[in-house]
């Protein structure tokens, strides 16, 4: 499958192009508000787009595992974006602020990070390390592609306070693009765990021991199905595994992740001002 060129992206083109029209993106930089024209590539001044660290980012699940000492759920993880100063400006417009329309954006960027790929988020033969084929260390490639695209779950009280789980915002425009379609309540967040922010990793992890479960309505289309597990940021990787890891116990042939940015000490593959 063509992800870029499936036919199924024809209606998603027309409405994105309606949406342009009533809600259009290319009025106001989406980091410092600068305005900004048409040509703008998601909607960025030159000046902040500049200054985020975009890169074809993996993260080295393997070294992870090994230091962490706890096993790993996911069969690859990729990202955009280095996390800083400017990546957290979209993701908390986003998130705290309500500005929805961001999510089309990175929607965008998500799709044209799998694109750089091939369709699949990564290879993970380590820096510099060859691409591994399907059914092996690597992600499911352009020949096999995803079957279907999972958000990271908030917890009902969360998503009710704020009105929206940014993940779902995100995974729909990304769906939009590359045509596969989402499934926003496949995993289930039934515990309202305390702020992981003030965590280490090893607790990060442990915090969410329980709280993910599979959806028994979702079940029989995850089994056998090759996931694409979506959410705003990789930190530590605790949340991505241990949905990965509910996704895995109910059947699901691979799990791979993608995210908007990372601050994961095993992520590499940034890009220089040359290859922007």
């Amino acid at each position: 499958m063509n992800y870029l060129y499936n036919r199924n992206n024809i209606l998603a083109r027309v409405a994105e192009a309606a949406l342009q029209l009533v809600f259009p993106l290319s009025t106001y930089c989406l980091c410092c508000g600068k305005p900004v024209d048409s040509t703008r590539s998601y909607s960025i001044c030159d000046h902040c787009i500049h200054r985020i660290r975009w890169g074809n980012i993996v993260i080295d699940l393997e070294a992870e595992s090994r230091r962490l000492g706890r096993a790993s759920h996911l069969d690859s993880a990729a990202a955009c974006m280095k996390y800083g100063l400017y990546e957290r400006r979209l993701i908390f417009d986003l998130k705290y602020d309500g500005r929805t329309y961001v999510a089309r954006a990175i929607g965008k960027i998500m799709a044209d990070r799998l694109a750089a790929q091939g369709g699949g988020p990564v290879d993970t033969g380590g820096p510099g390390g060859p691409a591994c084929p399907d059914g092996q260390n690597g992600p499911a490639r352009h020949g096999g592609g995803f079957d279907y695209i999972v958000p990271v779950p908030v917890h009902r009280d969360r998503e009710r306070a704020r009105g929206f789980n940014q993940a779902e915002k995100m995974a729909r425009h990304l769906s939009g693009r590359i045509g596969v379609p989402v499934l926003p309540r496949a995993v289930i967040r039934h515990k309202n765990t305390t702020a992981q922010r003030s965590l280490s990793a090893e607790d990060r992890y442990f915090n969410l021991e329980g709280a993910f479960s599979l959806n028994p309505g979702d079940a029989e289309r995850i089994k056998g199905s090759r996931i694409l597990l979506l959410d705003d940021v990789y930190t530590t990787g605790a949340t991505a595994h241990r949905c990965g890891a509910v996704l895995k116990e109910g059947g699901a042939a691979r799990v791979d992740f993608i995210a908007l940015a990372t601050g994961n000490d095993f992520a590499y593959g940034y890009f220089d001002d040359k290859q922007r």
